[in-house]
């Protein structure tokens, strides 16, 4: 039989990364293996259309489960998608989010963690509006006006907009380990900006300090909150850096 489907996350279509967003991040340990039955079944299916669903139901019928996740182990892997969907009267954020300050960065990431908290759809919605801007540019006071349009964007488009969010923020966590350092093996991960600490740290109070760091390499703190976020993570890991060091020379003194 003779198919041509995806082979990588980023090889999915709009359609195939919206159900797939809405089934991934609803899966729990107790309906895992039904969720990931009915993504492979996405994944081979390409739409929504008559069509291809019959052809997905032949597949299927012919070709047991297990070896067409052979074909499709990709599946198994932490997702990597990283451009957003486009929405009309908006401005998406860019490719892994390169081209967001840190400040917007700030109010996504607190949104993100509330949503993992709770698992309330409400928090989702927010996390859309945090991540797209007005035409006139990204600005905090007036996300209610660009709440009007993500509300009615469809629930699984917000769930894809989650989904590339949390792929991107992992693709960040592992670009900067020393900000993000991977918590020990008996310890269980949370999603928090400092995994040194128990507890979810803001990351509008690391620009703050960032901002009244006496050397003040990103400026006073407006100009902070206006860095991109990948230059704010350099300077901060090379923060850390220099402060980590400069304990070790106090403690040999």
């Amino acid at each position: 039989m003779n198919i041509t489907t995806p082979q990588d996350w980023q090889e999915l279509n709009n359609w195939q990364q919206r159900e797939i967003a809405y089934l991934y991040l609803n899966s729990t340990e107790y309906n895992f293996e039904k969720n990931i039955l009915q993504i492979l079944k996405v994944t081979i299916q390409k739409n929504d259309t008559f069509l291809s669903k019959i052809k997905a139901y032949s597949v299927f019928s012919q070709v047991a489960p297990d070896v067409l996740m052979q074909h499709h182990k990709f599946l198994l892997t932490t997702p990597s998608l990283n451009i957003f969907p486009k929405v009309k009267k908006l401005i998406a954020p860019g490719p892994r989010l390169n081209n967001i300050s840190i400040k917007q960065f700030s109010v996504t990431d607190a949104i993100f963690f509330k949503w993992k908290q709770t698992n309330e759809e409400v928090y989702l919605y927010q996390l859309a509006a945090s991540l797209y801007s007005l035409k006139t540019g990204y600005d905090s006071l007036k996300l209610p006006e660009v709440a009007k349009i993500t509300d009615k964007l469809p629930l699984k488009t917000i769930y894809q907009i989650a989904l590339v969010y949390l792929s991107v923020r992992t693709l960040i966590t592992s670009k900067y380990p020393i900000v993000f350092p991977k918590p020990k093996e008996d310890e269980e991960e949370q999603l928090k900006p400092v995994f040194k600490k128990k507890s979810y740290t803001p990351f509008s109070k690391i620009i703050t300090t960032m901002a009244m760091d006496e050397r003040q390499p990103l400026g006073v703190l407006s100009e902070c909150n206006k860095t991109n976020v990948y230059d704010f993570f350099n300077v901060l890991e090379e923060s850390i850096i220099r402060h980590e060091e400069q304990e070790k020379a106090l403690k040999k003194s």
